[in-house]
């Protein structure tokens, strides 16, 4: 399903609706609502969000501060999972001991 969120946000900050807001209002799963988001912006609709939810950027500057803290994000979304793959390598390695499964305290 497409769904053209160019008619479901605004321009501004002020005027931000969140995911819920507008899986609710259309009737929608909210997973249809971020693919949509994702593809809005990869198809060059400024999608920024905050907080407050989700609106259309007013100006560059806004579309680009939003810019760099996705890009942070995803920084520290790929040296997590290296983390994680680094970790399962050395699980995996001969001799080694099992993590316990039960809490650590």
């Amino acid at each position: 399903m497409t769904v053209n969120l160019r008619y479901h946000l605004l321009i501004g900050r002020g005027y931000a609706r969140t995911i819920g807001e507008l899986a609710e209002s259309l009737s929608l799963p909210r997973r249809v609502i971020e693919e949509a988001v994702q593809q809005s912006r990869l198809d060059g609709i400024p999608i920024v969000s905050g907080s407050e939810g989700l609106w259309i950027a007013a100006s560059a500057t806004e579309a680009r501060e939003a810019s760099e803290a996705l890009r942070r994000r995803a920084i520290t979304q790929l040296l997590t999972a290296r983390a994680l793959r680094r970790s399962a390598e050395r699980m995996e390695a001969p001799g080694q001991i099992p993590l316990p499964l039960g809490r650590v305290a």
